[in-house]
């Protein structure tokens, strides 16, 4: 954190003329700043309706990715066994693990534990 401050204050124009306050933030504003940031779970509710929908447009992307990458595994099998294609087709197996894992991550719900460590993370720094 202190590397932070050092770079702010060269960033700063002025930084001798501003008071400490002013370039090291203190616990009053980073606690104002947490008021201010902070999930107002009423503002939730009301929007409770476009989460559903968002949520249902996400069902549905996620099944159709799904789908489509069983169609294009099939595809490839039948090149395979038409001997159009081989088997060891490395680009080919590593596009559709990489399009697999990113399936599976976003059908799991891993995204949003994800995205929540992120922000628990960022919380804690800034409450240090």
């Amino acid at each position: 954190m202190e590397r932070y401050y050092s770079n702010l204050k060269r960033i700063c124009v002025n930084c001798e003329d501003q008071p400490e306050s002013v370039v090291k933030p203190s616990g009053k504003y980073l606690s104002d700043i947490k008021k201010v940031y902070t999930v107002d779970e009423e503002v939730l509710n009301k929007f409770d309706w476009f989460l559903l929908f968002i949520g249902t447009i996400g069902t549905i992307l996620c099944a159709a990715a799904f789908i489509w990458w069983v169609f294009k595994i099939f595809t490839f099998i039948v090149n395979v066994s038409r001997g159009a294609d081989t088997i060891r087709n490395k680009p080919f197996w590593i596009r559709m693990g990489g399009a697999f894992l990113i399936i599976t991550f976003f059908m799991s719900g891993s995204i949003y534990l994800f995205v929540s460590e992120i922000y628990d993370l960022i919380a804690y720094w800034g409450a240090q």
